[in-house]
């Protein structure tokens, strides 16, 4: 009797994330199909020269708690032990560059397409010793749209990753309502027959 109530209670949640899986693998399909497209008119693009303006780190930090240790509160004494809050940080480099095209000036911020600038600091630092303040860069940007541009051209492994991991949630998604379409069909069945 429980396992039936349960399974109708969260039989509804089940197709629920199967299609907003679907969703979210199709956006991130569309993202992705549109970065590597991109990727791969840029190399036909115009350069111009450019100069990069700025080349940070950022360090973002979040906190939270720890999974091991508890609240512990002890009544009528006053005494109250929590559980610390741990900080983890993620790094992004933030590179920014100026560039003109006909007389009209510009400042871009794409690396390339589908570049991945946030993660672990040693990444985002190499990223910004590629690219120090001052420094003169090549600037291939969109003939029909100047104000887009990118400093790496082409298709590049990392341009894959967004499209990637699209399909996955896009497979799994399809994978949780083909299943639950067959229990759905099994269960009726015995209901059938019962």
């Amino acid at each position: 009797m429980l396992a039936q109530y349960l399974n109708h209670k969260t039989g509804c949640m089940v197709p629920i994330m199967g299609y907003m899986f679907l969703l979210f693998g199709i956006v991130m399909l569309i993202i992705g199909s549109i970065n590597i497209l991109g990727a791969q008119s840029s190399s036909s693009w115009p350069v111009t020269q450019g100069e990069v303006l700025t080349s940070v780190v950022d360090k973002k930090a979040t906190s939270t708690r720890s999974k091991k240790s508890r609240n512990l509160r002890i009544k009528g004494s006053g005494i109250s032990v929590s559980n610390k809050s741990e900080k983890s940080y993620s790094y992004e480099a933030l590179v920014s560059y100026s560039y003109s095209v006909s007389g009209e000036e510009y400042v871009g911020k794409r690396i390339a397409f589908g570049a991945i600038t946030k993660g672990g600091r040693g990444r985002a630092e190499t990223i910004c010793e590629r690219y120090p303040v001052g420094s003169q860069v090549k600037v291939h940007y969109d003939p029909d749209d100047a104000g887009s541009a990118t400093l790496e051209v082409g298709i590049q492994a990392q341009v894959f990753f967004i499209p990637g991991l699209g399909a996955f949630f896009l497979l799994m998604g399809a994978a949780i309502l083909v299943v639950r379409r067959k229990r759905s069909a099994a269960e009726s069945q015995e209901w059938q027959s019962a």
